[in-house]
């Protein structure tokens, strides 16, 4: 949830400075993530970790083989934190 909120609130103020009208819909975090691309705030390699974080946070996305489920929760609240991270920094640069 972190993650996506971020995602949102980045791209709307990406969209604010480059005098952009919103041309994605910030409910669908697919729209957002390509807009963050699109305007260049983040490069095709870089949405598609971003992407593919998200998509291993979407609950029965992913299947654990071997790995309790704590470990499981564990890596992925690391995934979301390290990309929040890096969509400030990012951002702030």
């Amino acid at each position: 949830m972190a993650l996506e909120t971020l995602a949102k609130d980045v791209a709307l103020d990406v969209a604010y400075q480059q005098s952009l009208t919103q041309s994605y819909n910030p409910a669908k975090w697919g729209e957002v993530i390509s807009f963050l691309r699109s305007s260049g705030e983040i490069t095709p390699e870089e949405e598609k970790g971003l992407t593919g974080v998200f998509g291993f946070l979407s609950p029965g996305a992913h299947r654990p083989i071997g790995i309790p489920e704590d470990q499981m929760t564990r890596l992925g609240r690391s995934f979301a934190l390290n990309m929040c991270w890096f969509l400030l920094k990012n951002h702030r640069r």
